[in-house]
Formats: C-alpha cells, sequence, structure tokens
C-alpha cells in the first residue's frame, strides 16, 4: 500500500502541467500554466522547500527535463510559446548567515518551432550534451551544444517530421551499445521509433508500433538494466497504457555495422501488453531507475504502478487517489514518482498543490519506489 510521507503546495498560481526529478532525486523542477519554473530542494529533515522560482516563458511550461549532473545543473523548458528555454544554476554564500543561495540564469532560448513545443528530453550522457524537442508542427528536433563548458550556444543539428499532425512526446534510448535512438509519440496514433546509425547519416524510422486508437500522450523507454530486449511504453487517449517489445536480429542484411537495424521491416517488436487506466484518458507514463516498475496516470485522478509478476503477467501492484479527477502529469525517475496538474492542455485552472507518498509495495521485479504526486 502507499502512505503520504509529505505534502506542499505548488508555487504557481494555476495548473501544473509538468514535473521533473533530478538525477539524484533531490530537487524537484515544475512548470506551470502560469508561465513560471520552480525548483523545490529536499531538505535535511526530509521537507521539500521552495529553493528558486523564475518567469521562464511567455506561455506555459508544459514540459521539463535535466541534464546529466556531469554537464553541471542545467534545466530545459519547453512551452506552448514556441520555444525551449535552457537554465542553469548559479550558487553563492549568504555573507550574513553563510547558507548557499541559488539562483537559475537563463542560458539560451532555442525558438525553431512554428508551433507550440510540447515536450523536451536531454540526451543520455554517454551521446553528450544534446536535446530533442517534439513540437505541435509535428517536428522533432535535435539541438547539440557548441560548447560543453559554456551551454550558452546551442545549434539546431536535424530536424525530422516525426508525425504529420503533432508530435506530443519524444524519450531517448538509453543503451550505450546502440545508436542513438528515439521514441515519438502523437496524433498520429502510434509510436514512432527513429534511429542515426552514423554520425553521417540523418535520422531515419526503424518502426511503427500500432495498437493505439487515439493520440499518444506520452512514450517513455526503459533504462537500459541488461535486458535482451527494448521495453517501451505509451500513454493515449483511448484509455490504455501499451508496454511495447522492440528486439534486434543477430544477423542478416538489414543489420547495420551499429548492430541497429536500417529498415522498418527488420525490427521485430510485439505489443507484451494493454493495461487499462480506469476507463479515462491516460496522459502520462513512465519507469522507475531500473526499468522494473511503471507509473501512469490520468483523468480519473489515480496514479497506477504497474511491474510483471512471476509468471511474467503484467498487474497492478498499487493504486494511489492523488486528487480529484482531472488531467494529471507524472515523473518517474530513480529518486522516485512525481505527479502535479494536467498534461499539455492548458485549457483548465485550478489550485495546484504537490504530495509526497511512498510505497511500502515491492514487486519481485524491483522494488516500488517513493512516490512524489
Amino acid at each position: 500500500m502507499s502512505a503520504v510521507t509529505a505534502r506542499f503546495p505548488a508555487a504557481h498560481q494555476g495548473f501544473v502541467h509538468a514535473i521533473a526529478f533530478d538525477f539524484f532525486g533531490e530537487r524537484i523542477a515544475t512548470g506551470g500554466a502560469d508561465h513560471q519554473v520552480c525548483i523545490y530542494a529536499l531538505d535535511g529533515e526530509g521537507q521539500w522547500t521552495l529553493q528558486a522560482e523564475v518567469k521562464a516563458q511567455l506561455g506555459p511550461v508544459v514540459a521539463l527535463s535535466w541534464a546529466h549532473p556531469e554537464f553541471g545543473c542545467l534545466l530545459a523548458a519547453a512551452s506552448l510559446d514556441h520555444t525551449v528555454t535552457i537554465w542553469d544554476e548559479l550558487e553563492s554564500v549568504d555573507e550574513t548567515s553563510g547558507n548557499v543561495l541559488s539562483r537559475f540564469r537563463r542560458l539560451c532560448e532555442l525558438s525553431d518551432s512554428r508551433l507550440g513545443v510540447n515536450d523536451v528530453q536531454f540526451a543520455p550522457r554517454h551521446l553528450g550534451l544534446m536535446l530533442a524537442a517534439a513540437c505541435a508542427d509535428g517536428q522533432v528536433r535535435i539541438y547539440q551544444v557548441t560548447d560543453v563548458t559554456a551551454a550558452t550556444h546551442w545549434e539546431l543539428s536535424e530536424t525530422f517530421e516525426a508525425d504529420a499532425r503533432d508530435a506530443r512526446s519524444v524519450s531517448w534510448g538509453s543503451s550505450r551499445f546502440d545508436a542513438p535512438m528515439l521514441a515519438v509519440g502523437g496524433r498520429n496514433q502510434y509510436v514512432s521509433i527513429w534511429t542515426k546509425a552514423t554520425s553521417g547519416e540523418s535520422w531515419s524510422q526503424m518502426a511503427q508500433l500500432k495498437g493505439h486508437s487515439d493520440t499518444v500522450h506520452c512514450v517513455s523507454w526503459a533504462p537500459d538494466c541488461g535486458r535482451g530486449f527494448h521495453s517501451i511504453a505509451s500513454a493515449s487517449a483511448d484509455g490504455t497504457v501499451n508496454v511495447w517489445r522492440v528486439d534486434y536480429p543477430e544477423s542478416g542484411p538489414a543489420a547495420s555495422t551499429s548492430g541497429v537495424p536500417s529498415t522498418a521491416a527488420a525490427v521485430p517488436w510485439s505489443l507484451e501488453a494493454s493495461l487499462q487506466g480506469g476507463g479515462r484518458e491516460m496522459w502520462k507514463a513512465h519507469w522507475s531507475g531500473t526499468g522494473s516498475v511503471l507509473a501512469a496516470c490520468g483523468d480519473d485522478g489515480v496514479v497506477r504502478l504497474w511491474h510483471r509478476n512471476l509468471s511474467g503477467k503484467w498487474e497492478c501492484a498499487s493504486q494511489v487517489a492523488v486528487t480529484a479527477p482531472l488531467q494529471l502529469g507524472t515523473a518517474l525517475q530513480g529518486g522516485g514518482l512525481g505527479s502535479a496538474g494536467d498534461p499539455p492542455s492548458p485549457h483548465h485552472t485550478g489550485a495546484p498543490g504537490v504530495t509526497a507518498k511512498a510505497s511500502s509495495d515491492e514487486s519481485r521485479s524491483g522494488t516500488v519506489p517513493s512516490t512524489v504526486v
């Protein structure tokens, strides 16, 4: 079962659209309909306190992503004002109290999209300092920093059309043994997988995972933890969360020198499970740090944690009734699960708040992580 461990108000005037843990799970960033980004830190007493608050964008902030700490304390914010803004942290010491003061400065603003930016995610550490943005014009834009030491100048390295109508979500594959890969979901009603086999090639589509009957709001690529296949989760407006299994052929003419198939037809994939979200529209799905637990939430105001049982079947390990039925956003990383407000649909208003929950359920494939909702 789940128990509330902490509850604190969000410093937003309106709904919280996005929430993201940092790499260590010790800070939470939230983005809201009030165009603000707020950063909360976990203090020594286990309480979440407001650390910084910035006026981030000219529109609602709908997605957030922290870079790997190797590149510094960088935070990317996607907004419906067509931009991605990148922030970094500056620390100073108060001469009177000796306390460490933190503030975030705007490093740069990326404004290449013709419409709103629905999602943004930094690439895995081994790919270097780069990020992907899923945009409402159907494009996925890949940005790469030109100077890692400064991170103030980013170039648009590549753009490809991932969804003819509206790219809603993007997620990087984390395996360092494969070429760079991205999963993209949107109004096309399927999950597309893209790869870039070599640095000189363009991004190409290698698979279309079809099984939803409505818009795919969120895709999440499970962390690479030694499995012989990739797991991808997708949350859809059709009320389901699908778990996909993607394998790679060991040999054959379709396999490139990097080990990544070069054609979509050569990629074996299957729908491993279609999980029901209480009959309501599902908005977010994210994996735990080991990829053994999947968290998802939707319009019914419930966060559900799924895992494989001993027979290999997916079952709901825990349910957390967060709030009255409404749209929710969720983030699940090694440090915990975050859920707040409504995702990229800025047509609702309400009193925001954040609740911390911890789970006492342990799945046989891994421990259900602490939950922040």
